[in-house]
């Protein structure tokens, strides 16, 4: 796969799995609801886990901006 074929799909494969990532988090949302857990509880968990997860991205991307 040459490089421009790989540019041209890329945003179409980013939207895919961000489609994906979104349907794949309604299920999980709806299930976990219909078991029984509050809502806030489960807003305060995603919160959490999204922090989680792009705290260590910030930080490295600051850390590579500030640096030069």
């Amino acid at each position: 796969m040459e490089a421009s074929t790989l540019s041209t799909y890329l945003p179409l494969l980013a939207m895919v799995l961000v489609q994906l990532g979104l349907a794949g988090l309604n299920v999980m949302s709806k299930l976990t609801m219909a078991s029984g857990m509050s809502p806030y509880v489960l807003l305060a968990y995603r919160n959490f886990i999204a922090a989680a997860f792009l705290a260590p991205i910030a930080f490295l991307v600051e850390r590579y901006i500030h640096d030069n």
